[in-house]
């Protein structure tokens, strides 16, 4: 398994045996528009084509506003017609659209505001051993500042340092 081993067992050890193990899922919830897999399929693949295309900080600030939004709106589009499900209407998908370049571009003002990065990787799988456990992982990006390497966890809705605190 990957990192969601040590986050189910950090949380309850019957689940992640249950999941993990035995393959136990919850029945999903039907929900209007589309899900959040779906739609952090899509945000993922979005950001690694356009971070393959803009290499750091430096690049992100020389496009103007308007070259950026460009750059978004296409690899947003491209995202979408690989990564929504067949028949979805033209109204589901205007409204992803929209959500996808309000969420990219708030994270582009955030990718602003740090100090100078060289992105090192996107979307990389790798393999890593922790205590005897062999687990398969993926960063969202890895960024190289100065001489040090910061994994990147792209996230879309509210999060606080507070629920990282308290008992596991």
């Amino acid at each position: 398994g990957g990192a969601r081993l040590l986050e189910l067992q950090a949380q309850c050890p019957f689940r992640a045996f249950a999941e993990l193990r035995l393959g136990a899922k919850r029945l999903e919830e039907p929900q209007a528009g589309i899900d959040r897999r779906t739609r952090g399929t899509i945000l993922h693949r979005a950001l690694q084509r356009f971070w393959s295309e803009t290499r750091g900080r430096s690049e992100l600030l020389r496009l103007d506003a308007a070259a950026c939004t460009d750059r978004v709106a296409a690899q947003v589009d491209e995202a979408l017609a690989h990564g929504l499900p067949p028949g979805t209407g033209a109204r589901s998908r205007r409204l992803e659209r929209d959500w996808q370049l309000r969420a990219i571009g708030n994270l582009l003002t955030l990718e602003r505001s740090r100090p100078d990065f060289m992105v090192a990787e996107a979307e990389q799988s790798m393999q890593r051993e922790l205590g005897g456990l062999i687990l398969d992982l993926q960063a969202d990006r890895v960024d190289r500042v100065g001489d040090a390497l910061v994994v990147i966890d792209y996230k879309t809705g509210k999060v606080s340092p507070s629920q990282w605190r308290g008992a596991r």
